[in-house]
């Protein structure tokens, strides 16, 4: 690794190198005006424009702590639901961005926190602990935290989603003086082969498994909120369809993340059970309603926005068009695979992808949920693989902000309460069913 100094002559050394120069030379270019769009889709009208919108958003600042021991660290994980009334916000003018300040005064919004540790960080009194035995102790804690008092708990949520897991392979022992492997899934509630502690739903999440002998990976914190956000997100899913008062709502209301509806890392394993949960109540909401849901996520930064942003470079797309990515689109043009390789996020994501071009020229990248067969297949563009898409860019060319480039307003909403801790507490979610009442 060069001192801090040094990179300015590196690169001016880099430039001129013959090294440089044969690289250039091997690796293949090409100009953004070679790259063609995707598939244009033209949803059909669903016919039910949601009234409410949840937003699930989340962050973590991650912090050094003084506790006398080198390298210690924790981070403060926060995430944020916020509901928005729709029906309260007059017909817009198709002209005019509502005004931030109009959805300050028709939302409400509840927040939960964490304090994380990570390297060298032990509980008082428990000489006995180990930085990766007291991350597991305090992430279990946070996992018994509810939404609203009549739900359950984001470690029952995780549990009923252990259902639909599959054994998967062996994972690791989360004591480190242990060298079982062993089916995580198989030996929940049950003991470690070790004999010396028992098997507990966040071991699924396999988040022990970043601990290293004298550090944590740095993408520890982030795979910790985005999984606390994942499960903030079925945990309200489930809400609604635990009554079927609530159930009869799911048609009224979008559920929106911010991010790609996928799962990264050492909980990957959660993408099939957050999938198969997602289709469960989606057919249990046509059952009851006669509309799925309407769940959807946005992503703001990574390498579909930027395809996006520069194949608009010259403005060369139309307003209100809408695209739909398939498997051989993004091994071409997005993330380069040869023909007949796994298709991108088979493993990972639990959304389809789209490109759409708002009204107002924002270029908006929304993950739609694949809440049916047809969406599953990574290569089907039809309307079938994205059945409320019709509602999803309403609801967008609707909300869309241009207070941040390219941003939707109700997440921006969620992003302030996650990022500024919220203590007005209460059972938001009920608010839905009491005002309709």
């Amino acid at each position: 690794m060069p001192y801090s100094r040094e990179h300015a002559t590196a690169q001016a050394l880099l430039h001129n190198s013959a090294a440089k120069r044969r690289f250039d030379g091997e690796i293949s270019k090409r100009a953004i005006e070679d790259a063609e769009p995707p598939p244009v889709l033209h949803p059909a009208d669903d016919g039910r424009m949601p009234t409410h919108i949840v937003a699930i958003d989340g962050s973590n600042l991650s912090s050094k702590v003084a506790n006398g021991y080198p390298g210690a660290e924790a981070a403060l994980v926060q995430i944020a639901l916020v509901i928005i009334d729709l029906k309260a916000l007059r017909k817009p003018d198709p002209r005019v961005i509502p005004s931030p300040r109009v959805f300050r005064e028709l939302e409400q919004g509840f927040a939960i926190d964490e304090i994380i540790p990570g390297t060298n960080i032990i509980g008082k009194g428990r000489e006995e602990d180990s930085p990766r035995r007291y991350f597991r102790k305090v992430l279990g804690r946070a996992l018994e935290r509810r939404l609203t008092r009549h739900g359950e708990t984001l470690a029952e949520t995780l549990a009923a989603l252990a259902e639909h897991a599959q054994p998967g392979r062996p994972g690791s022992c989360p004591l480190e003086d242990c060298e079982e492997s062993f089916t995580l899934r198989d030996h929940l509630g049950a003991k470690c082969p070790c004999g010396r502690f028992h098997v507990l739903h966040q071991d699924l999440l396999r988040l022990h498994e970043r601990f290293l002998d004298e550090r944590v990976e740095p993408r520890l914190f982030d795979e910790v909120r985005h999984v606390f956000e994942l499960l903030a997100l079925v945990n309200v899913l489930r809400y609604f369809d635990a009554e079927e008062e609530r159930r009869t709502r799911f048609a009224e209301v979008a559920f929106v993340l911010d991010g790609p509806l996928a799962v990264f890392g050492a909980p990957a394993r959660l993408m099939r059970p957050v999938r198969a949960e997602i289709q469960r109540i989606d057919a249990r909401a046509r059952e009851h309603t006669g509309f799925g849901l309407t769940v959807f996520g946005i992503e703001k930064s990574g390498a579909f926005v930027e395809h996006f942003k520069t194949l608009d470079d010259r403005d060369r797309i139309k307003p209100k068009t809408l695209y739909a990515l398939d498997t051989a689109y993004t091994h071409r043009h997005i993330v380069l695979r040869p023909e007949g390789a796994r298709p991108h996020g088979e493993t990972t994501y639990f959304g389809r992808k789209l490109f759409y071009k708002t009204r107002f020229s924002s270029h908006i990248v929304v993950n739609t949920a694949m809440t049916n067969k047809a969406s599953e297949n990574l290569s089907d563009v039809s309307s079938a693989a994205f059945p409320r898409a019709s509602s999803i860019v309403s609801l967008v060319d609707r909300l869309a902000t241009q207070l941040y480039p390219d941003a939707f307003l109700p997440l921006v909403r969620a992003h302030a309460h996650a990022a500024i801790p919220v203590r007005q507490g209460g059972d938001i979610l009920e608010s839905i069913f009491q005002k309709q009442s």
